[in-house]
């Protein structure tokens, strides 16, 4: 061990999420934080490091939802843009917890779009996890995971009432669905 280094929000959780390599040759990874299990504050924050580890800038998300943890997925594209996946909408006036893609900037002081995945409250209760999101090669971004639709034939809502299943969809670099397929 050469040197340690502790970057944190000085909280009692920070767990690194889903490192990856961007066109300039950094690192940037997704900072999960909080007080500890079922404690507030928690949020992520989307941090970016040299490859010696020393930070360069971070994205603050400080969103008290509790489905903010689901299915956080990063990429960093060929454009220098930055793709972040959440299963809450993470602007401060809703908690839609059904599935947002955000595009930002590369240097991360602009919201480019945000893309609030297909569902409907009153009929699937739809929700979607990604696992996974690669780059195409013209650019287009494919995200692939889990969604969980409601199925109102239970008696009462349990997690019996629930089918999960695979899904894939492919998005053009301005947010707008190409595709999106259940498997």
């Amino acid at each position: 061990l050469v040197d340690e280094f502790r970057f944190s929000k000085g909280l009692s959780r920070n767990n690194c999420l889903d490192l990856q390599t961007t066109i300039d040759g950094n690192l940037i990874y997704i900072n999960d934080w909080s007080d500890g299990v079922g404690a507030q504050p928690k949020g992520e924050q989307i941090m970016v490091i040299d490859p010696d580890g020393n930070p360069l800038d971070s994205l603050d998300i400080n969103k008290a939802h509790p489905d903010i943890d689901v299915g956080r997925v990063l990429l960093p594209s060929s454009s220098g843009d930055n793709y972040f996946f959440c299963g809450s909408d993470l602007s401060e006036e809703n908690y839609i917890v059904n599935g947002s893609i955000y595009k930002y900037n590369k240097s991360l002081d602009s919201l480019l779009w945000r893309l609030e995945l297909p569902s409907n409250p009153f009929t699937n209760g739809r929700r979607y996890r990604a696992m996974n999101m690669i780059e195409a090669n013209n650019g287009d971004i494919l995200v692939c995971g889990t969604v969980i639709d409601y199925e109102p034939d239970g008696p009462i809502a349990s997690q019996n009432d629930y089918i999960w299943t695979g899904f894939i969809t492919r998005l053009d670099a301005d947010g707008n669905i190409l595709w999106l397929r259940l498997y």
